[in-house]
C-alpha cells in the first residue's frame, strides 16, 4: 500500500501465522521504552552559554532544571534508533529562571546509520 506524502491511511493486518506480529509487537515495544539499538548524536553549538531541553528523559523531558549543557564539543548523546524527539534552545538567566528560544519546536529524527547524527545547531536559526 503506497500513501501520498503528508496523508494518512488505516490499514487492516492479518499475520500469516498465529503469533505473527509477537517479534514485531517485541522490538516496537523495545523502541518505545529506549532499549533498542540506539545511535549517537553529536549536536555542535557555538555558543557554550546554550542548553538543551526537551521531550523525553534523555532531554530533560521539557524541564528546564533538567536541561542539557555542552560539553567542549557541544552536546554528545545516545538516542533510541526510530524515536523523534521535539526540543529547544535556552538559556540559563540566573536563579532558575530561563529564557527559551522563540518559534517552533525543533525536531529531531533518529534515523538509522552507522556513524554518528550530526547537526549544528545556533539560538534561533533553523
Amino acid at each position: 500500500m503506497r500513501v501520498p506524502a503528508g496523508e494518512v491511511a488505516l490499514a487492516r493486518l492479518k499475520p500469516l501465522a498465529a503469533g505473527g506480529f509477537a517479534t514485531a509487537a517485541r522490538l516496537a515495544g523495545l523502541r518505545w521504552r529506549g532499549m533498542g539499538a540506539r545511535r549517537k548524536v553529536e549536536l555542535a553549538v557555538d555558543d557554550p552559554s546554550v542548553r538543551l531541553v526537551g521531550s523525553g528523559p534523555e532531554l530533560g523531558g521539557w524541564k528546564p532544571e533538567r536541561s542539557l549543557r555542552p560539553g567542549p564539543d557541544g552536546f554528545a548523546l545516545s538516542l533510541p534508533v526510530g524515536a523523534v524527539f521535539e526540543y529547544k534552545l535556552l538559556r540559563d538567566r540566573s536563579q532558575g529562571t530561563f529564557d527559551w528560544e522563540d518559534g517552533a519546536n525543533r525536531l529531531l529524527f533518529v534515523d538509522e546509520g552507522t556513524g554518528p547524527l550530526r547537526q549544528t545547531l545556533a539560538w534561533s536559526q533553523r
